[in-house]
């Protein structure tokens, strides 16, 4: 079996797959998420890259006010899962 990166989520030391990054619009807003992998686990600039496929995309979302945070996949089926899905309450 293959030791699995550690880096820091919230605080802890944890497994990259433990995390999530999600995406926030200008407003605030989750606006998409996706798993790290282990090159982008703990660095926002390769994540945003691979999550809008270029670093060009990602400067120009990143220039309109969009941003991207790593949290823990407790605290995105918590928070921001249910946004997603429509489901605010």
């Amino acid at each position: 079996m293959t030791a699995r990166k550690l880096i820091n989520i919230e605080g802890e030391q944890r497994p990259y797959d433990q995390g999530e990054w999600v995406v926030y619009n200008p407003q605030g807003a989750p606006s998409g998420c996706m798993r790290p992998s282990a090159a982008s686990a703990d660095d926002p600039v390769k994540a945003a890259r691979e999550f809008w496929e270029s670093s060009a995309e990602a400067l120009e979302y990143l220039t309109k006010g969009y941003r991207i945070e790593l949290m823990s996949r407790e605290r995105w089926q918590r928070e921001v899962y249910p946004q997603l899905m429509g489901d605010a309450s």
